[in-house]
């Protein structure tokens, strides 16, 4: 997350796109650091903004549902309603 503050590239293998973000406004994306992901968006609302949305333990790479269905909630209750708190 430093270099990403700092705008340097990250290596696709350590953040890349990860699925959709609700009605597909965009992307939601992932930092992987094995067995630590933390699932992100760029903000719709403020510039220069990342939302972290959670992290989870994950020694595997396949994207759970349980996963999307969670930033998709923290992406509507933040950026849809306004609840950024």
């Amino acid at each position: 997350m430093e270099r990403l503050c700092r705008n340097e590239t990250l290596p696709k293998a350590e953040f890349c796109p990860e699925g959709n973000l609700p009605g597909n406004v965009g992307k939601f994306y992932a930092f992987k650091h094995i067995p630590i992901r933390a699932y992100c968006w760029y903000s719709k609302r403020f510039d220069s903004v990342m939302y972290i949305s959670h992290y989870i333990y994950k020694d595997f790479d396949k994207l759970d549902k349980a996963d999307i269905s969670k930033v998709h909630a923290n992406y509507n209750r933040i950026e849809v309603d306004g609840d950024d708190e």
